[in-house]
């Protein structure tokens, strides 16, 4: 089998990359030299190389327009930049540029002598600012530049107010005065009290799942004490008497655990090395809370199973959990979804083994990148050599 060399590439290469090639990949792609290169498979410094060789280093595309011609467009015949932009497909952007390129001054012919009579007028009529705007053919700064220096604010003016409330009147399925429907009220209060009923089992039951969740409720429970934040001054921070740590290894509800009796503002420095520490016993805890403490249950009982990869015993509080580490669970995985195929290698003959899925089947016809790379610049010589 034949291997392409560094000299056989480049060789290629000076076959292929002429001229007239270069000039008319370069016309067709309007002079981008990153798209050019990338059609004709080679990097962006090759094409430039190239270019530097046929003394085409200085192709660039031609201007859209002289500097005559945006003189006589926009000075004489009066056009807009939108007008001249439609005119040669660019944006009304690249002609301002273009014009301050020639030095040659922008005038806004389309602004019109507008007077806050005009403007008034069309008020009185009950026109909204952006009606009066398009009606003018000028732009909402300019109308408010001359109502403001008239010492006048269209902001919520009346017109604005009277259009709003008609659309409110027309589009509100429930008009302002007017009752809603029985049945849309009793299902709406079902709703509210079916929703707050899942979330105080929630809050109840948390203590049941893992410790990041049963921490996060907690604080939030803590926080809405607090105005959600807002009461708590500055450089302190909400401390839990009995710590969220020993609550959930005694299995305390979070609702108890944060129950205002067991909450203090402390500096940050001071809960910080209180850490998971406690300064009140379980007891207390409940006894402040007003709630039953049953003695006899200090701990919630830890569930045991093995790990369904390597079969070391895991504990579990959810019995989603089925390994124990991330290594076991990507383990698993490569053995138990993926098809091993064996193939053998396009380029070098020898054989190799691919993963693949029902939903992303293995299409690898290589075994490394490199005979991938030796084998697509064979197919191009070939295809070349058939052109």
């Amino acid at each position: 089998m034949t291997v392409i060399g560094r000299n056989n590439k480049y060789n290629h290469l000076k076959n292929f990359l002429t001229e007239e090639n270069l000039k008319n990949t370069l016309i067709k792609h309007n002079y981008n030299r990153k798209q050019s290169a990338k059609k004709l498979g080679v990097t962006t410094t090759t094409l430039n190389k190239y270019l530097k060789k046929f003394g085409l280093d200085d192709l660039k595309k031609p201007p859209l327009f002289t500097k005559e011609q945006l003189e006589d467009l926009h000075l004489n015949q009066k056009l807009s930049l939108a007008e001249i932009g439609k005119m040669f497909s660019c944006t009304d952007s690249t002609v301002s540029y273009h014009l301050k390129k020639h030095n040659i001054p922008v005038v806004l012919h389309h602004i019109k002598d507008v007077t806050l009579d005009d403007i008034l007028s069309l008020v009185e009529q009950g026109f909204l600012i952006h009606e009066i705007r398009g009606k003018l053919g000028v732009s909402r700064g300019k109308i408010y530049e001359l109502t403001k220096n008239a010492g006048l604010n269209f902001t919520h003016h009346e017109n604005q107010r009277k259009k709003h409330s008609k659309f409110m009147k027309e589009n509100n399925p429930v008009p302002k005065g007017a009752r809603r429907s029985e049945e849309f009220t009793r299902g709406f209060r079902e709703y509210v009290k079916k929703q707050s009923e899942v979330t105080q089992l929630e809050y109840e039951t948390v203590h049941l799942k893992d410790f990041k969740k049963y921490a996060k409720v907690s604080r939030y429970i803590a926080y809405r004490y607090y105005g959600n934040g807002e009461h708590i001054p500055d450089g302190m921070v909400i401390d839990h008497k009995y710590s969220i740590k020993q609550g959930y290894v005694n299995g305390v509800p979070a609702p108890i655990i944060s129950h205002p009796s067991n909450l203090r503002l402390i500096p940050k420095g001071e809960n910080l090395l209180k850490a998971d520490q406690s300064i009140i016993t379980l007891e207390e805890l409940y006894k402040n809370a007003g709630e039953q403490w049953d003695p006899s249950i200090r701990e919630i009982k830890t569930l045991t199973k093995p790990c369904e990869y390597c079969g070391k015993e895991i504990s579990y509080r959810n019995n989603r959990k089925r390994y124990c580490s991330l290594s076991c669970s990507k383990k698993w995985r490569y053995r138990n979804h993926y098809t091993i195929i064996k193939k053998t290698c396009a380029f070098c003959g020898e054989p190799f083994e691919a993963k693949s899925t029902p939903e992303h089947p293995e299409t690898a016809i290589t075994c490394s990148r490199s005979c991938a790379s030796k084998l697509h610049w064979e197919k191009r010589k070939e295809k070349k050599d058939h052109s």
